[in-house]
């Protein structure tokens, strides 16, 4: 392989945060998506507060 051993191990340390902030913007927006549709549905305004 042309890629050094070191320069491997040190990918998902690199990587590693990056990676978390996707995942948490994207569990985030899909929360923030569902309680818009799941409010929008129910013909509530945005907020998440059920009455």
């Amino acid at each position: 392989m042309a890629v050094p051993l070191h320069v491997l191990s040190d990918l998902p340390l690199a990587l590693g945060p990056a990676l978390a902030l996707i995942v948490a913007g994207t569990v985030a927006l899909a929360i923030a998506a569902y309680d818009a549709y799941r409010s929008y549905v129910a013909g509530l305004p945005t907020g998440g507060e059920e009455r």
